[in-house]
């Protein structure tokens, strides 16, 4: 009767045969829907340009003819290296420069696949596990974050390719190249600030080589628009975006920021935060006329900024707890985790963050899936949490329950919340990898690349 049982659990039913069978039906009706999501967007550019692109050709086009790049608060969060690597375009007209670099979206996609395999082959070799096919894992990871991917298909995969820079900064780190990831960081740093975070942890990390490559090439980087500018212009701009910056992210009320008043669709977490402890004045862009739309504490914009501001001071406190500084080997389990960390966090601490920005979510729903699929580490907690992003997110659209409905769902931020959810099951998972080689004798005895600041 044992044996009979123990059969009919090992065998698989015919409902599994059959999709084994038709596994490879199944990969090609995804490319070719995925072919299709990716066409779209083109032809719709084609057609007509959209997205931010025309902004960014103007500003190389100020660069070139000497103007204040950023008159009339124009592109004011990029630094003026992000005008120098868009100067090439003025070869063309503003649409034909964006449907030329239209492709770069794929190329930062295929970079950041190869990174994010390269980090888990890794683990599977450190581990002794066999090698294990990625597809299913890049299909969960690009449904999930499909939202976002396409959104930034218009604006040619600028956001992507920063993310797949810094994880393949963390590949080349962890082969022992430190001086070309320092370079990478430090020049998407220079195209924008927010990468910054990344070199903030090797700073916990004390990857001293890293930084001191990243911080001489960003000094650089920073002083190539002198070759158009004149030096009176250049500290004068200079001048401009600090003062700018700065004001923006220092202000206490939580409905103003870096481009002035907060629009709604900022997914930041001092807005978000903000939002439940003052009620926004009438007019702002952010406050609806609607049934379902309720006003909470009413503290004053003073008093909300410093609770939004000691609330993510605590968050990050508590989250530097529970990352250590030392790295004895390069090639932790921990490590990923950490660095998938930094790319939520990204979002969330950032004074900007659009739909398009997202796209850093690619990381923790690759690595997490990859856990998920073949080391059964899942939960139901974890389910529950993608579950509410995916409903937020995704299922809740436009085009299924109206721009009003969404607006709705963008006033009391629950986007932001769906993604702040998962902050402990990363560092869940960072908690179980360390505990998993804690446990191993194996792992134990092998040789690790110990670091000289750790020693």
């Amino acid at each position: 009767m044992s044996s009979s049982t123990s059969k009919a659990q090992t065998t698989p039913s015919r409902w599994q045969r059959w999709c084994v069978n038709q596994e490879v039906h199944w990969k090609r009706g995804l490319l070719i829907v995925g072919l299709i999501a990716c066409l779209v967007p083109f032809f719709q550019i084609w057609v007509e340009q959209r997205g931010d692109f025309k902004l960014h050709y103007e500003f190389a086009r100020r660069l070139w003819h000497g103007e204040l790049i950023y008159y009339g608060g124009h592109d004011t969060p990029y630094p003026p290296f992000w005008a120098v690597v868009h100067l090439p375009c003025l070869l063309v007209t503003s649409h034909q420069a964006q449907l030329i670099l239209y492709p770069l979206f794929f190329i930062a996609f295929a970079l950041l696949v190869y990174s994010l395999g390269e980090v888990v082959k890794q683990q599977e070799a450190t581990r002794g596990l066999p090698h294990r096919s990625l597809f299913w894992v890049v299909t969960i990871a690009t449904v999930l974050t499909s939202r976002f991917l396409i959104r930034d298909m218009t604006e040619c995969g600028v956001n992507l390719l920063l993310v797949a820079g810094a994880w393949w900064a963390l590949v080349r780190w962890q082969q022992g190249h430190d001086k070309s990831a320092g370079i990478i960081l430090g020049l998407l740093t220079a195209l924008k600030c927010t990468p910054a975070l990344f070199i903030a942890w090797f700073v916990w990390k004390r990857q001293w080589e890293l930084v001191g490559a990243a911080s001489v090439t960003i000094f650089v980087c920073m002083l190539t628009p002198l070759l158009w500018m004149e030096p009176a212009l250049y500290v004068e701009t200079m001048h401009y975006w600090v003062l700018t910056l700065f004001t923006g992210m220092g202000t206490a009320d939580p409905s103003q920021g870096v481009l002035g008043v907060e629009p709604l669709q900022n997914i930041s977490l001092k807005p978000a935060i903000g939002r439940f402890f003052m009620h926004l004045p009438e007019g702002h862009v952010a406050r609806m006329e609607h049934p379902l739309y309720f006003d909470f504490l009413n503290l004053g914009p003073v008093w909300a900024g410093r609770i939004a501001w000691l609330t993510m001071g605590g968050l990050l406190a508590l989250i530097l707890t529970r990352i250590p500084r030392q790295v004895t080997n390069r090639t932790a389990e921990s490590l990923p985790w950490e660095f998938a960390l930094g790319s939520v966090l990204i979002l969330l601490y950032s004074p900007i963050t659009w739909g398009q920005h997202c796209v850093g979510l690619f990381p923790f729903f690759f690595l997490a899936g990859y856990e998920v699929l073949y080391q059964r580490k899942g939960s139901f907690a974890l389910a529950g949490a993608v579950g509410f992003y995916i409903l937020v997110n995704l299922v809740l659209n436009r085009g299924l329950i109206g721009k009003d409905l969404t607006w709705i769902i963008d006033s009391y931020h629950l986007p932001t919340f769906s993604m702040l959810l998962f902050v402990p099951f990363l560092l869940k998972f960072r908690a179980e990898a360390v505990h998993a080689i804690d446990s191993d004798p194996a792992l134990l005895s092998e040789p690790t690349q110990t670091e000289p600041e750790a020693a």
